[in-house]
Formats: structure tokens, sequence, C-alpha cells
């Protein structure tokens, strides 16, 4: 490219919210049909010889899947609230802004509780489940090992949108990076691409499980 092109004045410029944004509808089917139904359609969207040619590509299907992760428990622990007496007893003392209250509405707002949380580590999964919904999953062990695992996923997701998918000496502690691949960045055929599928409904399988025989 043409230097004068790479160092012409930037331009005042606005997006258009409207081209890049719509009402958001409900999902009126369970969490993990939500899910499940997402990352199916993720896996489509990376063919063998697409993801040959493009790490960006696996980079950004790993994000779709971790995001229908994180977006699973939110909305199973939003519905929980919604329909358990014992669960909002327990998350009665937690509030809300005022903002959060006028965005959303009146059956939905229980997803504002959620807002700042992350569920991308085992721990911060214990803590919200515990702090919304009064149960310790930490006796779990299937649950757990899953949960640990899909941590490691999380890692590799942290390096996608950070860094171009080059993984820091922490990312590559955790997930347990050989020595010879050091220094390391996150490259996804479709192998490695399915197996992180693999890991992300397991932990939602055995979540769902775990909290439908806690909740009954």
């Amino acid at each position: 490219m043409a230097w004068v092109k790479v160092n012409q004045p930037e331009e005042a410029i606005q997006i258009v919210v409207r081209d890049c944004c719509r009402q958001h509808s409900v999902d009126t089917h369970s969490p993990v049909d939500i899910y499940i139904r997402h990352a199916r359609h993720v896996l489509t969207l990376g063919s063998p010889t697409e993801l040959e040619g493009s790490a960006t590509l696996g980079r950004l299907l790993l994000l779709g899947l971790v995001t229908g992760v994180e977006t699973y428990f939110r909305t199973l622990l939003a519905g929980i609230l919604r329909q358990c007496p014992i669960s909002q007893r327990v998350a009665a003392e937690q509030t809300l802004s005022y903002g959060s209250v006028r965005y959303y509405p009146k059956q939905g707002v229980e997803a504002a509780l959620f807002e700042n949380a992350s569920f991308s580590s085992s721990k911060e999964i214990k803590r919200m489940t515990e702090k919304m919904l009064g149960v310790d999953i930490s006796s779990a062990r299937s649950l757990m090992a899953a949960i640990t695992e899909y941590e490691r996923i999380c890692h590799l997701r942290h390096a996608a949108i950070h860094a171009h998918g080059a993984l820091t000496s922490v990312n590559a502690s955790a997930i347990g990076v050989p020595g010879e691949l050091a220094p390391a960045s996150v490259s996804l055929e479709v192998g490695g691409l399915h197996g992180v599928a693999r890991v992300c409904q397991s932990v939602v399988r055995a979540y769902n499980q775990e909290l439908y025989g806690r909740m009954i």
C-alpha cells in the first residue's frame, strides 16, 4: 500500500447504530437447546479448507463457541431466578443500577445481575452459582472436571481476543503448552475446533444436569 494512503489524516466518523444493532428477540427455548443450536451453527462456518487458510477464522469460531457457553450460564441462572422462590430469596440482597432497570423488560430484568460477571474461570462460575442460587457445586466432581477443562479453553479465547492469538506465559502455563512450542499462538484447524466444541458441550451438559437435580 502506498505510504501516501497509509498516512492520510484521520476522518471524523461515527457509526450508525441502526446499521449495527437491532432489537433483541427473546428465544423461548431452554438455555441448553439454545446453546446446542448455536454451537452447531458455529461449526458449519469452519470447513477444513477455510480453517487451513485462515488462522483468524479459527480464532473467531473459538470466540463464538465460548460466547455460547457464557450466554448459556447467564441465561440459565437468570431463568432459575425467575422461577425458583428459594433462589429468589438468596439473590434478594443483590442490587441493580437504575439504568439496567430502565433498559431491561420487567420479565427479563434478572439479566442485569450478570452484566459484570465473567464465566471464564472455575472460581467465578462457582462463586456466581452460590451467590445467586445458594448452590455449592464444588463437591460435584465430574462437573468441576468439565469446568476446569473449559477454563483452559477460555485461556485460548483470551489470546485470540487480545493478542491476535499469541499466548502469554500465563495462558501457556494454564493450558499446558509444551516447551518446544514456546512461544505459541492459537491456530485451530478442523480437529482443534471440534475438540474445543466437545469441551464446551461437556461443560454445558454437566452444569445443566447438576443444576436440574439441585433445583428439583
